[in-house]
């Protein structure tokens, strides 16, 4: 068990290098893929230890974002839930200056 939460920790510090706001995008390797999926990279780094997904790639990243981007500019909601989300990754994070 150590060695699996090692494992975890590892991949969750690699993900945080590349991905500094504490999320970033997996896709499902089954048959019934449904497209990218947003997680917390420590959610990430459990998905991506125990099989099953993988880091979406950076055209599937920008895809996705240009896709989010579009939907906020046609939604108040949609871009209030974004600036909430984005503001518990900076309080979660420790870096809203607190």
């Amino acid at each position: 068990m150590t060695e699996y939460y090692s494992r975890v920790n590892a991949n969750e510090n690699t993900l945080r290098k590349d991905h500094p706001d504490g999320f970033c995008l997996v896709i499902s390797t089954k048959p019934r893929n449904n497209g990218p999926v947003e997680v917390t990279t420590r959610n990430a780094a459990v998905l991506l230890t125990d099989g099953g997904f993988r880091l979406a790639t950076e055209a599937e990243d920008q895809a996705f974002r240009a896709t989010q981007t579009m939907a906020r500019t046609e939604s108040p909601v949609t871009a209030a839930l974004e600036a909430a989300r984005v503001r518990f990754a900076a309080l979660t994070s420790g870096k809203d200056g607190h």
